[in-house]
């Protein structure tokens, strides 16, 4: 069976660049507070057919600090929105 990528796991690698390895992922760990800065990747709606997965993507930022999770956030968002690199 041929499949459409998984584009939360896809996803998590990405940010791996932003948070760090071990930083990301689907769920929140049980020991959220030892792995913090945490950016937690779900998809929560989106269509497919038999051409096209239309993902939607929530990215959750978790840090001790609001400054520090507001502004890993916005790093992570402009690199979601900006210009292909």
């Amino acid at each position: 069976m041929r499949r459409f990528p998984d584009v939360q796991v896809l996803l998590v690698r990405h940010l791996e660049e932003f948070v760090g390895t071990g930083h990301t992922g689907i769920e929140t760990p049980t020991d959220l507070a030892a792995v913090l800065p945490f950016a937690r990747v779900r998809r929560v709606g989106g269509v497919s057919d038999r051409l096209n997965d239309f993902s939607t993507i929530e990215v959750d930022v978790f840090a001790g600090m609001y400054a520090a999770a507001e502004l890993l956030a916005e790093q992570i968002r402009q690199d979601l929105i900006g210009p292909p690199s």
